[in-house]
């Protein structure tokens, strides 16, 4: 399998990255100012991420509030576009998601806004295109240089205690954090599904059920709208 990860010196990019090759996989990575590998792919991993700005709307800068933007969705799709046409048959394509799907995302409203822009487009492109999968991951709280930006941010941060208490020894609720190989299972999961199970698909890792033999699987090919954005209630109020 030929793998393109771009934003390949993120922390979960290099850990996929050594078990992809491990088993065998071909892994050709992008960084910024670097050219897109023109190479054929049958797996793009977008591990761009950025959380800064982080404050309240009205307090963080503009530019920066929509560079955020452009840096964790926007320009994953640029690339995107510009490695489309290297695609072989039956290819795959991995975002991650992040804070604010399910819950708010106090002072990171940049970052919470681009990665719901990102699960939407996750949606349409794998509608719009039935020859390959796009699904979105979430890995949780995972120990990487990213949560770094929030200890800088220090006050600024809604969750500066809980994050310090994490990267430090863990916290309740997420111990240790997602392991890294957990992660790979689970894409590796991903990919094994049919279209219609996985495509447009928003998975969170952690804690969904797909470690089950063939229980998320059933549910998602059953449940179209499951773990995909809809508004509950229409028609009923």
């Amino acid at each position: 399998m030929n793998v393109t990860m771009l934003g390949s010196n993120s922390d979960i990019c290099k850990e996929l990255a050594v078990r992809f090759l491990r088993d065998k996989d071909t892994v050709h990575g992008w960084v910024r100012h670097s050219r897109v590998p023109a190479e054929p792919w049958d797996l793009i991993v977008c591990g761009i991420g950025l959380l800064d700005p982080i404050g309240k709307f009205f307090d963080t800068d503009e530019l920066s509030w929509e560079s955020n933007i452009d840096a964790n969705v926007l320009l994953p799709l640029r690339l995107l576009r510009k490695l489309w046409k290297y695609r072989n048959p039956g290819a795959s394509v991995c975002f991650f998601s992040g804070a604010g799907v399910n819950r708010k995302a106090e002072t990171y409203s940049a970052y919470a806004a681009a990665k719901m822009m990102l699960f939407k487009m996750t949606e349409l492109l794998d509608d719009e295109e039935p020859s390959v999968k796009f699904f979105i991951l979430g890995p949780g709280m995972v120990r990487t240089k990213i949560q770094r930006q929030t200890v800088l941010a220090g006050p600024r941060a809604a969750n500066i205690e809980r994050v310090m208490e994490f990267m430090d020894k863990g916290d309740p609720q997420h111990g240790a954090g997602t392991p890294h190989e957990k992660i790979y299972k689970c894409l590796r999961w991903c990919m094994k599904q049919p279209k219609g199970v996985i495509g447009g698909r928003n998975i969170y890792i952690p804690s969904d059920r797909w470690e089950e033999p063939d229980l998320l699987a059933s549910a998602l090919a059953e449940y179209p709208s499951l773990f995909k954005l809809r508004r509950l209630g229409d028609g009923k109020f």
